[in-house]
């Protein structure tokens, strides 16, 4: 499992990708992490914590909402409907 800070990065990147419309693999996920905030991060060590990532996941499922306004509860109603 990835520190706490490791993730929020990554997950600050992938936010950004979302935003921006952009298609992106896990690896440019940490590419661009890796640029952003110069620090040494190794692909192998965080891919699968790219791929888990539950908001990702739902922005695939449902499209993703720059706002911030859909909440995760509101998610898992419509995929139980």
């Amino acid at each position: 499992m990835l520190a706490a800070d490791i993730m929020a990065k990554l997950e600050k990147t992938v936010r950004q990708f979302l935003e921006e419309n952009r298609m992106f693999t896990g690896y440019d996920v940490t590419l661009e992490t890796r640029v952003r905030e110069s620090f040494k991060l190794r692909h192998s060590d965080c891919r699968g914590a790219i791929h888990e990532m539950q908001f990702l996941s739902d922005a695939v499922d449902f499209g993703y909402d720059t706002s911030g306004q859909t909440q995760h509860s509101d998610i898992e109603k419509l995929k139980h409907e």
